[in-house]
């Protein structure tokens, strides 16, 4: 299972690979290579001796001052990077094992391994069981096919079944150097005495080689294993037979050692023991060296060519493909880039390089130092003499034509011929130069001017352009014929013919013009401060996302498949064929793109005065670029795509600023603000373009929220919960992780965010609107009593009154009415009249003093407002034709005199409307002395009141609505009258305010 397993997973890795880097690395050479450093001041750590990238994406390095990881931005030591401890600091052997470990090899003995965030150390002498029978230093560690590990120390260990033990008793006790695991199972052993094989499933080893001394393995893709001893050189081996092989010719003897890998193209690299980093062609490996060693295809980088330190001491391939070197003074990076840089032979320095293409793939370069060359590969020279030239063209004839401050130079059959200037000046400098429709040749002057050759005669342009003397910068001629002409003030020209148009800054926003070029039945303008688009009806501009504005451009290709390339002062600028054609369907649009720059191998930025132009397609499809004194070369054919998915890890957790472990779920303290989380997308390809997206659960971030470069993200305030973080990587190349990294956590709450303090913060506010509900009910209750009591003190003063007054007075009145019959003849006529109103007076006083009486006594019974009530309903119908009820469902209790008195009058309304308005058949009154309320119901089935007048709240000029509704709130109640089958009018007084206290 493992094996199958193991081999899958190696396959991958190879096929991945194999994607990544299509190109053949060994088309170019090593300066050629993108190359970047970290030394101490990136925070690099020194001395490394051992590289290893595990599962996960990370590199690490041993070094003599422990064991550090990289994840392309920053170093860590083990310490900071998971807070454990190793047997030593002084590492010397790595290896990245296939269940996604670390094991390590120190230099005074011993291993151990790390995963996970754990580390077990195994060792000589241990009590705890976790021996290594070996002693000295631990160089080398392997994994075979099988998962075994093998290490080397003063013998050949093996790792099986959770302990070491010797692999081999059989082989001699000496420091063994070198180990590798072939491609077929086999293991080899590089030991004081010679060089061991032990073929998959053989019993042991055997000797196949007396080459002594340090030795490093490798295998080539032929399948054939290469050890370098020191001192001795290269070997070869065949890994079937175990037979030792000469080296190819000439290869031997090149290095004296050091460590040594094959990259996925074949090539070989070491870090050597003599202070360089070497590379051997891939064409050496298989064919050898035809000539010298200075022709052997060998190249080094050494510290005064930019590498890290003095002393290569390890060279690693990536799983992306690139090529790791730790130093002495730190780690140095080499890969294959998208733009490949030339340089001039016999180590020249160019000044200002001319762009035209040659027949057949090839260019031509004029720099106005050193000459004329020719170039594919690489560059050749041509002409030394021809110098100072400032504009080069080829023509649609074939014809390169050349211009120096001497002469025009003409290039046909292989013969370069001389014609002369038509102008005399003390430093001539031709600008650009164009061929018409009739093969006259359109050249411009840097201050003087424009001319045309034609048969061999010149003639002066300058005089149809309004700029006079000033310099065209830039000349074209469209698939029509017309020239095209662009000065440096914003201004172009079109000649067709005889005729000219001209545009100037009413439609152009380019600045400078600086290159021009028709493309099909259009023409792209570039300057100093745009580009933009001509269809032959309009200009219009091209921005990028953002409104980003392509400035300084000085070159434009438009390739055979559409893509358009700009080389402006950003970099070089690719639109794609599908992104053009989208921008040209939408005028607002901004136009996708994106940029080669110095992390693609882009140096320096492209000329704005000459030469120009600065990009040129060569007849095979590739790119040709300047930018003042450098020539680079892109080729679109070559997909240099990293399909590789990077891994994603969370590096780091903080919770106000402290360090805390995020291998598990994390719990924060209430009284914590903020979370800090780090994390690394693990491309180390170019890891400045990794991009990262983001989304914290539990509601913060509801969606994906991308980010560039940055590598960690802040969180402040959380509301106590449970949270889940997600982040993914995308490498240089857009490709994203197959997976999040997650990180889970808990924000705890404080005691004032927890259900039992917010219940009872809910119980405390309940209760204290109960109690402000009760005050206020009871401060409304001690108003109207007080107003009840005050009511009834003014119904006792007019009592007194009452008796005081009327009473006593028409008592008096009484006796002298009586006097008076007594003294008058009882036949006299007047005597009846008297009688008569001396009974009438008598009844008045026992009325009186009935009413005085109600008014001076606070004794009302609910049984007399029942009868009472009983008494108004009969005296209210009688004589009508409507049918009075009476109901009392429960037991009647003592009733305020006031309610009593204000329900007669709201009872009296009601009854009256029913009879004279509603004309009711039926009106029944209901007296409910309830336990919370005191409800008089009067209902009748007659035709209504109508819902204008209910709304209004009565009629115009009535007031008996209005009147029973005060009467209602002057002793606290609720009046409603509701209509539905005839009406119903209820009223309803709190008993706190309607019955007598006992």
């Amino acid at each position: 299972m493992f094996t199958n397993s193991f081999t899958r997973f190696f396959f991958t890795i190879i096929v991945l690979s194999a994607v990544c880097v299509p190109c053949r690395s060994d088309a170019i050479t090593l300066d050629q290579f993108q190359h970047q450093s970290w030394r101490a001041r990136e925070g690099a750590p020194a001395e490394i001796t051992a590289l290893a990238q595990t599962k996960d994406g990370y590199l690490w390095l041993g070094t003599s001052s422990g064991l550090h990881r990289f994840d392309g931005v920053r170093f860590e030591s083990l310490e900071q990077a998971m807070n454990i401890s190793l047997l030593s600091d002084d590492v010397c052997a790595l290896l990245a094992s296939s269940d996604g470990g670390l094991w390590v090899g120190y230099r005074f003995g011993g291993v151990s391994y790390i995963r996970a965030g754990k580390i077990t150390h195994y060792q000589r002498n241990r009590k705890d069981g976790n021996l290594f029978p070996g002693n000295g230093s631990t160089r080398a560690i392997v994994e075979d096919r099988d998962g075994v590990i093998w290490a080397t120390a003063s013998m050949l260990s093996v790792f099986r079944n959770g302990k070491w033990e010797a692999a081999d008793k059989t082989l001699p006790r000496s420091n063994t150097s070198g180990l590798l695991v072939d491609r077929d199972g086999g293991i080899w052993a590089g030991l004081g005495d010679g060089v061991y094989w032990k073929k998959r499933g053989a019993p042991a080893f055997q000797k196949v080689s007396d080459r002594a001394a340090l030795t490093f393995f490798a295998q080539a893709p032929d399948g054939m294993v290469w050890a370098l001893t020191y001192k001795a050189g290269f070997a070869r081996f065949d890994p079937v037979s175990g037979k030792q092989l000469n080296p190819p010719r000439g290869v031997e003897n090149l290095l004296t050692g050091g460590k040594i890998i094959f990259d996925q193209e074949g090539n070989l690299w070491s870090a050597s023991l003599e202070a360089a980093v070497y590379r051997l062609s891939h064409n050496a490996v298989v064919g050898g060296i035809a000539h010298t060693a200075a022709d052997s295809g060998l190249e080094s980088m050494t510290q005064p060519d930019g590498l890290s330190g003095g002393v290569a001491g390890a060279v690693l391939q990536d799983r992306e493909g690139t090529i790791w070197v730790g130093t002495s003074g730190g780690l140095d990076q080499f890969r294959v880039g998208r733009v490949k840089r030339l340089q001039l032979p016999d180590g020249k320095r160019a000044v200002s390089l001319a762009l035209a293409p040659d027949a057949n793939g090839r260019i031509w370069l004029a720099d106005s130092a050193t000459g004329l060359y020719s170039a594919d590969e690489s560059i050749q020279s041509v002409d030394r003499t021809l110098t100072t030239v400032t504009m080069a063209y080829r023509a649609p004839s074939g014809r390169l034509w050349l211009g120096n401050e001497k002469a025009l130079w003409v290039r046909e059959q292989g013969k370069l011929n001389r014609i002369s200037w038509p102008i005399q000046s003390p430093r001539i400098t031709p600008q650009a130069a164009v061929e018409d429709g009739d093969g006259g040749l359109w050249i411009s002057f840097a201050f003087d001017g424009v001319y045309r050759l034609y048969k061999g005669v010149w003639e002066e342009k300058t005089s149809i352009f309004d700029g006079g003397n000033t310099t065209a910068f830039t000349l074209a001629r469209d698939l029509a014929g017309a020239v095209w002409i662009g000065y440096g003030n914003d201004t172009v020209y079109r000649i067709q013919n005889g005729k000219r148009e001209k545009f100037d800054a009413a439609s152009l926003e380019l600045g400078k013009v600086l290159t021009l070029l028709p493309s099909q039945n259009e023409l792209w303008l570039g300057g100093s401060n745009a580009v933009m688009h001509y269809d032959g009806k309009m200009f219009r501009r091209m921005y990028g996302r953002g409104g980003h504005a392509f400035k300084g451009v000085s070159g434009i290709i438009v390739t055979a498949s559409g893509d358009l390339w700009l080389n402006a002062d950003e970099g070089i600028v690719h639109v794609t064929a599908a992104a053009l054609s989208s921008w040209r369907s939408d005028p607002g649009a901004a136009v996708s793109y994106e940029v080669l720059d110095a992390l693609d191998g882009v140096v320096g930025k492209p000329a704005h005065a000459r030469p120009l132009p600065t990009a040129v397609e060569a007849d095979d499809g590739r790119l040709w670029f300047t930018t003042g004194e450098h020539v680079m070369v892109v080729d679109p054919a070559e997909k240099l795509s990293n399909l590789l998915p990077p891994p994603v890890s969370i590096t780091h957790v903080a919770i106000d600023g402290v360090i805390t472990r995020s291998e598990k779920p994390i719990e924060m303290p209430s009284q914590a603000q903020r979370i800090d989380i780090s994390f690394a997308g693990l491309s180390l390809a170019i890891p400045e373009r990794n991009r990262y997206r983001y989304r914290l659960s539990a509601g913060i971030d509801k969606n994906w929220t991308t980010i560039v470069s940055r590598q960690s993200i802040s969180y402040t305030n959380l509301p106590p919960g449970d949270y889940l973080f997600e982040v993914m990587a995308s490498n240089n190349d857009g490709m994203w992780s197959d997976s999040p990294a997650q990180l889970r956590f808990t924000v705890r709450p404080a005691y004032y965010q927890t259900w039992w303090f917010r219940g009872t913060l809910l119980l405390l506010l309940c209760l204290g609107l109960w109690l402000a509900h009760h005050i206020r009910m009871q401060a409304l209750t001690r108003r109207i009593s007080a107003r009840l009591q005050s009511q009834q003190m003014e119904r006792v003063r007019i009592a007194r009154e009452l008796h005081d007054t009327l009473l006593q007075g028409v008592g008096s009145l009484s006796l002298m009415v009586h006097t008076a019959i007594n003294k008058v003849d009882r036949e006299h006529p007047v005597v009846p009249y008297l009688a008569n109103g001396l009974k009438q007076a008598e009844t008045v006083i026992a009325e009186g003093r009935e009413r005085v009486a109600r008014l001076r006594v606070n004794v009302e019974a609910g049984e007399a407002l029942i009868d009472e009530l009983g008494i108004l309903g009969l005296e209210l119908t009688d004589g009508s034709q409507t049918r009075f009820a009476l109901m009392v469902p429960g037991k009647a209790r003592s009733v305020e005199t006031q309610v009593a008195e204000e329900c007669r009058g709201i009872a009296r309304e009601a009854i009256w409307n029913a009879v004279q308005h509603a004309h009711a058949s039926t009106i029944t009154l209901i007296v409910d002395f309830g336990r919370r309320n005191l409800a008089v119901h009067v209902r009748d089935d007659g035709r209504g009141i109508s819902p204008e007048v209910l709304a209004a709240g009565g009629c115009e000029g009535h007031w008996g609505l209005p009147g029973m509704r005060e009467r209602a709130e002057r002793i606290g109640g609720r009046l409603e009258v509701q209509v539905q089958n005839g009406t119903g009018v209820s009223l309803r007084v709190p008993a706190r305010l309607a019955y007598k206290r006992s």
